[in-house]
């Protein structure tokens, strides 16, 4: 998302779903560094993650970018370290 739409980590870990408008494949981004609101066009392959993002969806919190278990992500460290782990395990086995 961050390289379809030049957001922000802050935003991204910050946009929650009734911000996403699918129909006119935008996003509107109320908290911005600068302290103003701002609008962020979506391509193809940003509307196309985030519907993913919807589809697999298994939690009532409004945030859009949240961990595996449903909680909304705070820190890169936690999901890269993840990630990391995980490649390890896959390359080693």
């Amino acid at each position: 998302m961050a390289l379809e739409t030049g957001m922000r980590r802050g935003e991204l870990y910050a946009l929650e779903w009734d911000r996403v408008d699918f129909e006119r494949r935008q996003l509107i981004l109320l908290k911005t560094k600068n302290g103003t609101a701002r609008v962020v066009i979506l391509t193809a392959a940003a509307v196309s993650a985030l519907e993913h993002l919807w589809k697999r969806r298994n939690s009532d919190s409004p945030k859009v970018c949240l961990t595996r278990y449903g909680q909304p992500m705070i820190s890169p460290r936690a999901w890269f370290e993840l990630v990391m782990e995980e490649r390890l395990r896959s390359v080693h086995c």
